[in-house]
C-alpha cells in the first residue's frame, strides 16, 4: 500500500490489509466494496485507493476482466491526483490482469509505464515491484531470458531494501521463470540446458519459502512450496515431492486456497505421468473436473484437457485422446474469441473515461460549443467502436494449422528486428515450403492436403521454442522467426525440422504418401527492414528449390 496515504485512509483500510496479508482476498474484496458504498464516495483519495486494492484482489482471485476495469478507474483517479506512486502500483496490477486474460502486449506496455511512474515517484521499492512485474509480462510472452533478467534486477533492489514482501515476490517469480525456461529448452531437445535451468530454479524457490514463513503468510508459503514441488518432480525426487504436495494441499484446503489446491492436483498428475502411472493420472484428472475453479478458470480447463489427451495417448487409447484434443482445440478457440471481446470492451472503457474527462473540461463553454463537442465525441466513439469491432473480426490465427498468419508477422517482426538491432542480438528467419504440394492435392485431394498442412504445423511447434514466431504465410508456405538464434544454430534447427518432416509417418494421411520440405534461411545481419528480410528469405527458399528440394539453404 502507498505510504503517502493520510492516516484516516490508512485506518479505514487496515482490515483490508490484514485480510490480504492472510491471503483471504474474497474477504478483502467484500470489505472494499462495503467501504466504497459507506465512506468512499465523498473522499476521492479513499475512493481511488479502494478501487486500486479491489483490482488487486480480483487479480488474486483470477478475475482478470473485472480487475482491469477497477484498475483502469483507479489509474484515472490517481492521474488526476498526480499520485505517481499509486499510478505505478495500478500499472503493476494491470500487468498481471492483462496477462491473465491473454493481452500480453498490453501487459508489457503497463510494465514499462509502471517503471516510469516509479521513477517519477522517486521510490526504489516501487521500481523493484515494477521490474518484478516487467518480468511477469515477459514471462507471459515466453521471453524467458528477459523475464529472468528483470526478476534478477528486482531481486537486487529487494535485498538492498530488506523488504520481505518484495523479496518473496522476486524470489518466487525468478524460480518460476527458470522453470519456464527449462520447459522451453526441453521442448526443443536441449536437455542439458533444461537440467541446468531447473537447478537454477531451486535455490530462489526454497528461499521464497523461508521468506514466506518470516512474513507469517500461509498463502505465500503454499504458493512457493507448489513451485518447489515442480522442481523436485523435474529432478525425479518423486517420493519427497508427493509428501510435499500432500502437505501444502492440506494447508490450502484448510484455508480455502482453491487455486493453490488445484496447483497441487496438477502437480500430482505431473508426478504420476513422470512415473508412467498414466491410469492413476487419468483418475486424478477425472476428479479434478469437479473442482469449483474449473467452472470459470479457462486456463486450468485447457491444462486439464491437454493432460488427459497426453495420458490417453501414452496408454494407446487414441480415440479418447482425440476426443480430449478436440475439446482442447474448441476451448482454446473460444478463449481466443473471449480475449478479443475483452480487448474490445477495454478499448470502449478507455474511451468512456476519456469522454468523461473531456466533458468535465468543456463544461464552462457556451452551449453551441458543447453541442459541437458532443457531436464530435459521438463520432469519435463510433469510429473507435467500429475499429474495435474490426480488430475483433480480423483473425490473427490461421484457422487450419493454428499458427499465426501474415498479420501476426507484420505486427511482430518489425519490433523483433528493432530490438535485435538495439541490443545486438541474433535473429534468423526461415521460409519453409512443402515440396510438390500441388501433386499431393491433385493425387489425394484437398482433404488430405489439409491434413498434411495441420501435421506440418504440429511438426513446426515440436521443433521450435515457444519464443519463436511461427506463421503460415501462403498455401503451403510457412515462416519461422528464430528469436535470439544465430544462423549456425538456426541451420541445425532447420535441418532437424527437415529430417523430422522426411521421417514422419505420412501414411496416416494417405497410404504411401511421402512429404519433404525446402527451407530458405537468413539471419538479420544488419537488416532493419522487415520486408527486405522476408525478400532475402524468399530468395534463399528459391535457391533451395532450384538445387533439388528437400534441403536447407542458408544465405
Amino acid at each position: 500500500m502507498n505510504s503517502v496515504l493520510n492516516p484516516e485512509v490508512m485506518t479505514a483500510l487496515a482490515p483490508v490489509v490484514l485480510a490480504t496479508d492472510g491471503g483471504d482476498y474474497r474477504r478483502a474484496a467484500q470489505l472494499l466494496e462495503q467501504l466504497l458504498v459507506d465512506r468512499a464516495q465523498g473522499d476521492p483519495v479513499l475512493h481511488a485507493a479502494c478501487l486500486g486494492l479491489l483490482a488487486l484482489c480480483h487479480v488474486r482471485l483470477d478475475l482478470g476482466e473485472t480487475a482491469i476495469d477497477f484498475a483502469t478507474q483507479a489509474l484515472a483517479m490517481f492521474e488526476q491526483q498526480s499520485d505517481h506512486a499509486s499510478q505505478s502500483q495500478a500499472h503493476c496490477t494491470l500487468v498481471v490482469a492483462f496477462a491473465k486474460v491473454g493481452l500480453y502486449r498490453d501487459a508489457l506496455e503497463h510494465a514499462f509505464k509502471a517503471q516510469h511512474s516509479a521513477d517519477a515517484a522517486g521510490q526504489t521499492i516501487l521500481l523493484c515491484w515494477a521490474l518484478n512485474r516487467t518480468g511477469v509480462a515477459y514471462a507471459a510472452l515466453k521471453d524467458w531470458p528477459n523475464a529472468i533478467a528483470n526478476s534478477e534486477r528486482a531481486l537486487v533492489l529487494a535485498r538492498q531494501l530488506g523488504d520481505l514482501e518484495a523479496l518473496f515476490a522476486c524470489l518466487n517469480n525468478l524460480g518460476f521463470h527458470h522453470v519456464g525456461n527449462a520447459e522451453s529448452e526441453q521442448a526443443v531437445g536441449e536437455l542439458a540446458q533444461a537440467h541446468a535451468c531447473i537447478a537454477c530454479a531451486r535455490a530462489p524457490l526454497e528461499q521464497a519459502v523461508q521468506v514466506a514463513r518470516q512474513l507469517g503468510s500461509v498463502h505465500r508459503e503454499c504458493v512457493a512450496l507448489s513451485n518447489v514441488c515442480e522442481v523436485m518432480i523435474h529432478q525425479e525426487e518423486f517420493d519427497a515431492a508427493a509428501q510435499l504436495i500432500d502437505q501444502y494441499q492440506q494447508v490450502a484446503r484448510a484455508h480455502g486456497y482453491e487455486s493453490v489446491e488445484l496447483m497441487g492436483d496438477f502437480a500430482t498428475v505431473n508426478l504420476l505421468r513422470r512415473q508412467a502411472r498414466h491410469e492413476a493420472a487419468l483418475a486424478r484428472l477425472n476428479q479434478m473436473r469437479q473442482h469449483p475453479s474449473m467452472k470459470w478458470d479457462t486456463l486450468s480447463r485447457l491444462r486439464l484437457l491437454k493432460a488427459a489427451y497426453e495420458a490417453h495417448k501414452a496408454i494407446g487409447q487414441f480415440e479418447q485422446a482425440l476426443d480430449f484434443l478436440e475439446q482442447h482445440a474448441a476451448l482454446d478457440k473460444a478463449m481466443l474469441h473471449r480475449i478479443a471481446d475483452v480487448q474490445s470492451r477495454v478499448l470502449v472503457g478507455r474511451l468512456r473515461v476519456e469522454q468523461a474527462e473531456l466533458a468535465a473540461e468543456q463544461a464552462s463553454l457556451e452551449a453551441q460549443r458543447q453541442r459541437m463537442l458532443a457531436a464530435q465525441l459521438t463520432q469519435e466513439q463510433s469510429l473507435l467502436r467500429t475499429q474495435a469491432l474490426q480488430w475483433v473480426r480480423e483473425a490473427r490465427e490461421d484457422a487450419l494449422t493454428g499458427l499465426g498468419n501474415r498479420r501476426v508477422v507484420d505486427e511482430v517482426l518489425p519490433g523483433l528486428l528493432q530490438r535485435a538491432h538495439d541490443e545486438q542480438l541474433p535473429l534468423s528467419m526461415a521460409m519453409v515450403d512443402l515440396d510438390h504440394f500441388k501433386k499431393v492435392n491433385d493425387s489425394h485431394g484437398h482433404v488430405v492436403g489439409d491434413q498434411v498442412l495441420v501435421a506440418m504445423g504440429q511438426l513446426l511447434r515440436a521443433n521450435t521454442r515457444g519464443a519463436d514466431v511461427l506463421a503460415r504465410v501462403g498455401g503451403e508456405e510457412f515462416m519461422v522467426v528464430l528469436v535470439g538464434t544465430a544462423i549456425d544454430r538456426a541451420r541445425e534447427i532447420c535441418e532437424r525440422l527437415r529430417e523430422a518432416v522426411a521421417r514422419h509417418d505420412w501414411s496416416a494421411c494417405a497410404p504411401g504418401l511421402q512429404v519433404t520440405i525446402s527451407v530458405g534461411l537468413v539471419d538479420r545481419s544488419s537488416e532493419r527492414d522487415s520486408l527486405r528480410l522476408v525478400e532475402r528469405a524468399d530468395r534463399a527458399l528459391y535457391a533451395a528449390k532450384k538445387q533439388g528440394r528437400n534441403r536447407v539453404v542458408p544465405m
